[in-house]
């Protein structure tokens, strides 16, 4: 944890690696212990396996579903034309703008 003055005073920055090794940050912390608190977090979401990746935490799930749809190359048309017709009467009109983060397991 390191800290720096900036035009708004003083601010903390938290260091802390990611499930996959590489090492990240997060700064702008008002507080030391903002930032304590939120390494904490983090640590805590990794050892429970729960820990998401901040940039795919903003993905909504009518993106994820159309990643998902477009790697889907290796089954039957049929079955490809049947996953389209699903996704769009019920999953988009229902859940596309839904953040991916927000789907609990009782929701689906």
């Amino acid at each position: 944890m390191t800290s720096s003055e900036t035009a708004r005073g003083k601010r903390y920055r938290v260091r802390y690696r990611t499930p996959d090794r590489h090492q990240t940050d997060k700064r702008g912390f008002r507080t030391k212990r903002e930032a304590e608190d939120f390494l904490a977090s983090v640590e805590v979401a990794k050892m429970r396996g729960e820990w998401v990746h901040p940039t795919r935490s903003k993905v909504n799930v009518g993106e994820w579903a159309e990643a998902w749809y477009s790697a889907q190359l290796q089954i039957k048309p049929t079955t490809r034309a049947g996953y389209r017709l699903y996704l769009d009467k019920h999953v988009l009109p229902k859940w596309g703008t839904v953040p991916l983060r927000s789907v609990q397991h009782a929701d689906v």
